[in-house]
């Protein structure tokens, strides 16, 4: 369970929630422009590159990204996609590039600048089914890239990979990506105001404010947080602040987020909204609040030394 949002307020903001029911230890982590990123299927390296900056497990020296942006502006996420997720194996016969699940965030933002760059790259991708190590199997998933302008999702499954352009900016999990978008023609009425009455001489006075969004879903589920979080988002006023801005967008966040105990898994584990982030794309700014922490952090990459060969861990 996870919800990606892209926001315009006084810059550009992307940014996600995740939801699941246990951590990896994740930590901020900045991969400076000349730290080797090394790929499973090829023998060479990535040695110089863009420099990224999101959250990641850190294991083996290699960090795995949950969700990141580059120095260039460009951001991209990994949302939970049972069951329609498909990967394949290696594919050494065609003239393709095979690339692991795990590699994708980073072998995407060290390369491209823009969401039409990203695209054009997965046009040769094959994404393979090798694990990562023993303890991390390949997760299932489908991703959004956004950049200053637009926004991508990529899907892989066994039909095989497809890219789709994404007008609304908003990703959650299943079903696939086309679902949600032909799913909101149910939802075109909903309204920040109060709707016209039809019987006017039934009701003279409303008995409340929020009647335009009786319709709007209020559950847990990916297709109604799909729902919920286009809305959100397109009717959050622009602020003309940083603070504001960024303020706002975790509200819009808060609206699709999981409180503790609300929601089980199969095991009967609870998924919870384990944190949140919002990355600034116009000034390279990676924020973030957790379950256990609500104060907003701030990670700037200006602050960083961006030319070092070694992964930049920063404080918990």
């Amino acid at each position: 369970m996870c919800t990606a949002v892209n926001y315009k307020g006084s810059s550009q903001y992307f940014g996600r929630t995740l939801d699941i029911s246990y951590s990896y230890d994740e930590r901020v982590i900045i991969t400076p422009r000349k730290y080797e990123i090394k790929l499973r299927h090829r023998t060479d390296p990535i040695t110089s590159h863009y420099a990224i900056v999101g959250m990641a497990a850190f294991n083996e020296d290699f960090p795995l990204y949950y969700d990141a942006m580059n120095e260039a502006g460009l951001a991209m996420a990994g949302l939970n996609f049972p069951y329609n997720s498909t990967y394949f194996s290696p594919d050494v016969e065609n003239k393709v590039l095979n690339i692991a699940s795990f590699e994708l965030i980073p072998y995407v933002l060290s390369l491209c600048d823009s969401a039409d760059r990203a695209k054009r790259l997965m046009q040769d991708i094959i994404i393979t089914d090798i694990p990562f190590n023993k303890d991390f199997p390949p997760a299932p998933l489908h991703w959004i890239v956004s950049d200053k302008k637009r926004s991508i999702v990529i899907e892989q499954t066994k039909e095989g990979l497809k890219v789709y352009d994404n007008p609304v900016g908003v990703l959650t999990n299943n079903p696939p990506f086309p679902y949600h978008i032909e799913n909101l023609i149910n939802y075109t009425d909903l309204s920040a105001e109060n709707p016209v009455r039809t019987i006017p001489d039934v009701l003279k006075n409303s008995y409340s404010f929020g009647l335009g969004t009786l319709s709007l879903p209020g559950d847990f589920s990916s297709i109604s947080r799909f729902v919920r979080a286009c809305y959100v988002s397109r009717n959050s006023v622009p602020a003309d602040t940083e603070r504001l801005s960024v303020n706002r967008f975790f509200d819009i966040l808060a609206s699709v987020s999981v409180p503790y105990g609300c929601v089980k898994n199969d095991n009967g584990d609870f998924h919870y909204t384990i944190y949140s982030s919002c990355c600034n794309l116009d000034k390279g700014i990676y924020y973030h609040k957790t379950h256990d922490n609500n104060r907003i952090r701030a990670c700037r990459l200006q602050n960083y030394d961006l030319d070092t060969s070694e992964i930049i861990l920063t404080e918990r």
